[in-house]
């Protein structure tokens, strides 16, 4: 009989690092005629991006707390309220530059990135982490937690420094 398949990868450890163009694709970060953006620093499995093409997001903003707004949100009437968030109520004004540094979570996202712009979105899913650096040979170490898919995370910090057991020590 055939010899039986290897074990998958232990969880918590990171998978090699995936091949990649030593020159990125930009194409998807070009902003030309966007009057607004919207930035969603990670995609996972495109459940933002997805709520804010549908709209949900101007109920989300008038529900959240003051904490979450600007200072002068606290003294604003609901019309003024409204009015700043009305942008909002139309998804389609904007641009939507996701990003996604797990290799597993893109092609799933690239389907749902061709429904969207089928249906009018200018949405780009961006290969890539956010990041103060500009380099495409930075370290992207993607982890995985579980077994299926979107059990895995991509983060410069190690999975073990960031899922610690005991609380942090006090900066000085």
């Amino acid at each position: 009989p055939p010899p039986p398949p290897p074990p998958p990868p232990p969880l918590l450890s990171p998978p090699p690092p995936p091949a990649r163009s030593p020159v990125p694709d930009l194409s998807a970060l070009m902003l030309g005629g966007c009057g607004r953006v919207f930035i969603d620093g990670g995609s996972n499995m495109g459940e933002a991006v997805g709520a804010f093409a549908d709209g949900r997001f101007f109920s989300c903003a008038m529900q959240a707390p003051p904490r979450n707004h600007r200072a002068a949100w606290a003294s604003m009437g609901r019309g003024e309220k409204e009015a700043s968030m009305g942008p909002l109520r139309e998804p389609r004004s904007f641009c939507v530059r996701s990003f996604e540094a797990a290799p597993s979570l893109l092609p799933p996202l690239r389907d749902e990135e061709a429904s969207l712009r089928a249906r009018g979105f200018d949405v780009r899913f961006v290969d890539g982490a956010l990041s103060n650096r500009t380099a495409a040979e930075e370290a992207r170490p993607v982890w995985r937690y579980a077994s299926h898919r979107w059990g895995e995370t991509a983060a410069s910090l190690d999975f073990r420094d960031v899922h610690v057991e005991r609380k942090p020590l006090p900066l000085s």
